[in-house]
């Protein structure tokens, strides 16, 4: 491999080449790494409607006041308020959004909606019936 005066030009092609060849995988790799950076809300809002419409459905009397959500859940009074920019569901402290601006529910047509904002945006979306 090594002659009297140094490395070999065959050596030093071959290790060129297994470099270049290496730098479209590491591109990639650092691309595929950037873009899941990024936390999506809206995703997280889905999953967070989806939980929140399974424990209303399984509550009794329903009740909207001063936009809380106030029923019965496994034999529990239970109130759902938004304070601290979170939804909670109390006594406990679960949480079922996070980062809100301001939110409350609205009974309206024997639907109850929940509408929040977040980051400048209104949304509003149907819960549960009465």
């Amino acid at each position: 491999m090594y002659n009297k005066r140094g490395n070999t030009t065959v050596d030093l092609m071959i290790g060129l080449l297994a470099a270049t060849m290496l730098i479209p995988i590491i591109y990639t790799s650092f691309r595929l790494l950037t873009t899941h950076q990024y936390f999506n809300d809206e995703a997280q809002d889905e999953i967070a409607l989806n939980q929140l419409r399974r424990t209303t459905f399984l509550m009794e009397s329903k009740e909207v006041i001063n936009g809380i959500l106030i029923g019965q859940y496994s034999q529990e009074n239970v109130e759902f308020i938004t304070k601290n920019n979170h939804l909670y569901m109390t006594p406990g402290t679960l949480i079922f959004f996070t980062n809100l601006d301001e939110g409350y529910f609205i009974k309206e047509n024997g639907l109850i909606y929940y509408e929040y904002l977040r980051k400048g945006t209104v949304r509003k979306r149907v819960i549960t019936n009465e």
